[in-house]
């Protein structure tokens, strides 16, 4: 099967997974913000934005320093993670996604067994193990930077200037939850 197709038969999977008026309910996003205790950070498959989002998720550990961040990223990007220590690294490889790119229910369980309340996902177009996630995770707080068709997925996104660099998005991110949660006393 083509890498087209599969995509197509992955995107309208998700629609389906997806249950109407799932964000129906309103959400403080700075109470959300302030009170999540564990985050969890989809860094993005790209490799060329594999450094924006280490320095991301180095700035959100200084700027939040009572949560906890675990990420998840691909197994051939461990390496540089030396100067930023999360409390849990989750790495994936091919064998770990079924044929549509969606994660296997055994690396899902692992993932889930946290109890995150707080996901991010750094991916700046639509990646659908990212996106997928985001489906299976249980939290209050799903947020990414915008993206067309991500947006059903997540109840926070951030609507920039595509032409900025994603380096220069993630930091207005930062801000954003910065502003977020100072809002909530």
């Amino acid at each position: 099967m083509n890498f087209k197709l599969r995509e197509k038969i992955s995107k309208f999977l998700l629609k389906k997974i997806l249950k109407s008026g799932v964000y129906s309910e309103p959400l403080d996003f700075g109470r959300a913000i302030k009170l999540a205790k564990d985050v969890l950070i989809f860094i993005s498959v790209n490799e060329d934005d594999f450094y924006s989002c280490l320095d991301f998720c180095r700035s959100f550990q200084e700027n939040f320093p009572e949560k906890k961040i675990s990420i998840i990223l691909s197994g051939l990007n461990e390496e540089p993670l030396r100067n930023f220590k999360p409390s849990n690294v989750f790495l994936f490889l091919k064998s770990d996604f079924n044929f549509l790119n969606f994660f296997k229910k055994s690396f899902l369980k692992n993932i889930n067994k946290i109890g995150f309340d707080f996901y991010i996902d750094l991916n700046p177009g639509f990646e659908i193990s990212a996106v997928h996630l985001a489906t299976k995770l249980d939290c209050p707080v799903k947020a990414t930077l915008f993206y067309n068709e991500k947006e059903r997925f997540f109840n926070f996104y951030l609507r920039g200037d595509q032409r900025r660099s994603v380096k220069d998005r993630y930091n207005s991110l930062i801000n954003c939850f910065l502003m977020l949660s100072k809002s909530f006393y």
